[in-house]
């Protein structure tokens, strides 16, 4: 399985989630987490085999890689930091999404490129799954007055819910990515 995006093939890919409170252009700074063994398993040892891309999947994004302080990309010690420059988002927009693509045996990216970042938005690679709170999607049934699921929490406690969307998403007529789920 791989997806294909702006020119290349990779095998993997992870979601960049960034609050951008409705300015535009958007710089943006993401640090690599270093317990994301997915990741520094595979990359290459200078961090340019990584895309960052538009939420569609095929705009290639102005970015650069380094370790976090402006030194070198580092595997051996998973120090890594990904710099967006200038996105320029929807107006009505809150929370952006971007593709992270890494693991391509054949691409290159575009991260050595020199950014000018200014008043950065913080960008988020969430490695959380679902956890004890799941919910899947059901439509409300006519008439009904009855709640599909309850949710039992104190006043003080916070907690995060998942809910499954992928009964209400639409359907692609042909397979991507061995999926027929659009995204």
């Amino acid at each position: 399985m791989g997806w294909f995006a702006a020119g290349g093939i990779w095998r993997r890919r992870a979601s960049i989630s960034v609050d951008i409170a409705g300015a535009t252009p958007v710089d943006v700074d993401v640090v690599i987490p270093k317990d994301w063994d997915d990741f520094w398993d595979v990359i290459d040892a200078s961090g340019l085999e990584l895309r960052a891309v538009w939420y569609d999947g095929q705009t290639v994004l102005s970015y650069s890689v380094d370790d976090g302080a402006g030194g070198a990309f580092d595997r051996t010690n998973r120090l890594g930091r990904i710099r967006i420059d200038g996105m320029t988002v929807p107006a009505a927009t809150a929370v952006l999404q971007v593709w992270l693509y890494y693991d391509s045996s054949s691409a290159q990216g575009t991260g050595a490129v020199a950014t000018v970042i200014a008043a950065a938005r913080t960008g988020y690679i969430e490695l959380g799954s679902p956890g004890q709170y799941q919910f899947t999607h059901m439509p409300q049934t006519a008439r009904s007055l009855k709640p599909r699921s309850i949710l039992h929490k104190t006043v003080n406690e916070q907690i995060f819910v998942w809910i499954r969307l992928d009964g209400a998403l639409a359907k692609r007529t042909t397979p991507g990515n061995l999926a027929t789920l659009h995204e």
